[in-house]
């Protein structure tokens, strides 16, 4: 960047002008933004519940184990079905 010319003080607003000026013409952008918070607030509950909780508690073929599963990892059971109640109110909403 050039210094400016002999006998001028450089610009201070410049920069926050062309801020305003490139974000002024993003205000659409807005309700995008809130609807990629909602995806993501949607899936990470949904992801806990689909994925995690059942790598956990659930045994392919045998019940007996799977029911052990449940009574040992009691709390992430919960959360996994807590969760994925939140998940559905979410995507309804």
């Amino acid at each position: 960047m050039c210094p400016p010319p002999a006998g001028e003080t450089p610009s201070v607003a410049q920069p926050a002008l062309i801020t305003w000026i490139m974000w002024r013409n993003l205000w659409w952008l807005a309700p995008y933004t809130f609807v990629g918070f909602l995806y993501a607030a949607i899936s990470e509950p949904g992801a806990f519940a689909l994925i995690y909780v059942p790598s956990k508690v659930m045994v392919q073929g045998n019940a007996a184990v799977t029911a052990s599963n449940i009574v040992a990892h009691e709390t992430p059971f919960r959360f996994g079905i807590a969760s994925q109640l939140i998940s559905q109110i979410l995507s309804c909403g």
